[in-house]
């Protein structure tokens, strides 16, 4: 039952990822009438789009690890803090995650079942995660 469960939360964010990354809102969509764009450039000479590539500068990547068996965690999510910049585990545990400004910034793990945890990236490059297992108590 728990490995139908990670496949089935694995499967959606992946679909999820997916999707942001076709989102036609993208700055990086195609351009359909060159001459358009050309004078809608000209009209507006103050505002210019940002391209994701020369935003994200700094990769980095990692393993999410279960802390009690040291067993990599397939389908688990890595994010930006404050951010909606994201990665998800592949079957071997591991991600990789492009930031700007790595030294200011935090990443966030999460698995279903497991408490969140967060860590400074400050000037590395490998951040590994040691999530533990969500323990609550049922009362009768």
């Amino acid at each position: 039952m728990k490995q139908i469960i990670l496949f089935i939360v694995f499967t959606f964010t992946t679909m999820m990822c997916a999707f942001a990354q076709n989102s036609n809102s993208s700055p990086t969509a195609k351009i359909k009438n060159k001459k358009k764009s050309e004078q809608i450039l000209e009209n507006n000479k103050d505002q210019f789009s940002i391209s994701p590539n020369g935003i994200f500068k700094d990769v980095i990547k990692g393993i999410v690890y279960d802390a009690k068996t040291k067993e990599p965690l397939i389908g688990a999510n890595v994010i930006e803090y404050g951010t909606a910049n994201a990665a998800v585990t592949d079957i071997d545990g591991q991600y990789k995650i492009k930031v700007s400004n790595a030294s200011q910034k935090i990443l966030v793990a999460s698995y279903v079942g497991y408490v969140t945890q967060t860590k400074k990236i400050g000037g590395l490059e490998v951040v590994n995660f040691f999530l533990e297992e969500y323990q609550q108590t049922l009362d009768k």
